[in-house]
């Protein structure tokens, strides 16, 4: 639904990953090109892994959740009672 651009190096690494596996399909299988066409791959495989964002992990989800849940309650019963306590000091921080 909602794509980023992808970077221009990850592009890159996409189109010599696919030109080499094209390659690899003309070589024979026992050959010593072969083994380093294989070899190559894994290293071009392993540096696209390295170049993709991290992503948000689902902890850190459990607690802004869980922060805008207690917002939300919060919210809701100072509209009909009136806060006497600082209930907002026992939200959790985002680390």
């Amino acid at each position: 639904m909602f794509q980023k651009p992808k970077d221009s190096n990850v592009q890159g690494l996409e189109t010599t990953i696919d030109q080499l596996i094209s390659r690899m399909s003309t070589e024979e299988e026992d050959s010593e090109d072969y083994t380093k066409m294989v070899d190559n791959l894994e290293t071009l495989y392993k540096l696209k892994a390295e170049t993709q964002p991290d992503r948000v992990k689902l902890d850190t989800i459990a607690i802004v959740a869980g922060n805008l849940l207690g917002i939300i309650i919060i919210v809701g019963f100072e509209k009909s009672h009136v806060m006497t306590s600082k209930a907002l000091s026992n939200l959790l921080k985002p680390r």
